[in-house]
């Protein structure tokens, strides 16, 4: 638009230039202020991108401990089942064995009433 505006203003020209020399300065200066904004924008998007990628590395690191505690969970889990059917099965010998020890234990008795006799 500035650049229109200098082909107009050149059309106006006094005749020491002074308008036109105005107006291309200022396209100058705007020239100058778009290149460092181009800049400063490259720069920003560069920083977000490797944010970004720090951020998505992290997060797959994140995601594999998980995984990774998942896992030992499963098999905390699995361990535990056994360790409580083993439980069960030693309560159940227990049971079996003081059932036997009581039988014993009235055959004893049986035994001793008959020697007395």
């Amino acid at each position: 638009m500035l650049s229109l505006n200098a082909s107009i203003e050149a059309t106006r020209v006094d005749k020491d230039g002074q308008s036109f020399a105005m107006v291309a300065n200022e396209i100058k200066k705007l020239s100058q202020t778009r290149s460092k904004s181009a800049s400063d924008i490259s720069s920003h998007i560069k920083e977000i991108n490797r944010l970004v990628s720090n951020t998505v590395e992290k997060a797959d690191y994140s995601i594999n401990n998980i995984n990774e505690s998942s896992n030992l969970v499963s098999n905390d889990l699995k361990t535990f089942d056994i360790i409580f059917e083993k439980i069960n099965m030693t309560n159940s010998l227990i049971k079996n064995m003081n059932e036997k020890v009581f039988s014993l234990n009235d055959v004893a008795t049986m035994v001793a009433a008959i020697s007395e006799e």
